[in-house]
């Protein structure tokens, strides 16, 4: 289900009265006028008085408000993704409205070009989109030149709730069109599932796959985070340094990653939705050349498996 939001002012002017005389009526005593409108009107509708015909009205037409057309492409946008930073695209007023916008998204904003023809308060409402868009499991923020658009998925009502309130307060609310809905059970657990990882939080023994006792509250928060997904099957993924022979990381890759399996399953996690897969050092997020570096290749990351 999707939430649209559209907003639009409206006036009604006006409401067309027709008395409904019965069909065994008397004619009308000319000495005394039959008035068009007998009544009190509460809350929008007539309500006869005692002892008046009844009369019939012509309500009024509520105003619909017509959704606008999303362009095909935007002057500027960004999207979210899980497990991704941030993706820019498009243009921006100037370097410096680029410099801001990423640091507001915490990603690189160099792809953005410059270009003229913005308004001169660009960089509020996109700010505003941005921080709009980091409460979306995924999501898209879109700017055409007059007109903004955000559409993606929440994790839960609460959360949609919120990106839409946030939406509706700003003051260039009427420029803006949000299309909210919810995030799927397989989106919400791989987004859990990454920001777990980010902090790499499930250490081993130097050299072997034996999980430090300091990591069993990390694998309890993580058996949690997998039990709001049941029906989602996940690869766990060992990764190693380039220190040492790389049939022998590929092996301990392998070995760290089945641990972790054994110790989910201790916690209740089905064996089944668990796949373990080692890399080695084929895939590093970072150089090996420092120990800080080293530390951060040395980890288990997670993947949906695919149906």
């Amino acid at each position: 289900m999707r939430l649209s939001i559209h907003h639009a002012m409206a006036s009604l002017a006006g409401l067309a009265c027709l008395a409904a005389i019965p069909a065994n009526a008397q004619a009308p005593d000319p000495a005394r006028p039959v008035p068009a409108f007998i009544g009190n009107v509460t809350d929008g509708a007539l309500v006869p008085l005692p002892g008046t015909p009844a009369l019939a009205v012509a309500a009024p037409e509520a105003p619909v408000a017509t959704p606008r057309e999303k362009p095909e492409t935007f002057l500027f946008s960004a999207s979210r993704t899980p497990g991704h930073p941030v993706e820019f695209a498009g243009s921006v007023p100037s370097p410096e409205a680029a410099r801001f916008l990423g640091s507001v998204a915490g990603a690189d904003a160099s792809v953005l070009g410059v270009a003229q023809g913005f308004p001169a308060d660009f960089a509020t409402p996109a700010a505003a989109g941005l921080r709009a868009l980091s409460g979306l499991a995924v999501g898209e923020l879109g700017f055409d030149g007059e007109y903004w658009w955000l559409s993606g998925d929440a994790i839960g009502e609460e959360g949609r709730d919120a990106v839409t309130g946030a939406i509706a307060s700003l003051r260039t609310a009427s420029l803006w069109t949000a299309e909210i809905g919810l995030a799927s059970e397989a989106e919400v657990c791989l987004q859990k599932l990454v920001a777990f990882a980010s902090r790499n939080d499930i250490l081993f023994q130097s050299g072997s796959a034996r999980i430090t006792d300091g990591s069993n509250a990390a694998l309890d928060e993580l058996a949690g985070y997998l039990a709001v997904c049941p029906n989602t099957a996940i690869h766990v993924e060992g990764h190693t340094d380039s220190d040492g022979a790389e049939d022998l990381n590929l092996a301990l890759s392998v070995s760290r990653a089945e641990a972790v399996v054994s110790a989910l399953v201790e916690r209740g996690i089905p064996l089944q939705r668990l796949y373990a897969v080692g890399y080695g050092e084929s895939l590093p997020i970072a150089p090996n050349d420092t120990p800080a570096n080293k530390q951060a290749n040395r980890r288990i990351a997670f993947s949906l498996a695919e149906n």
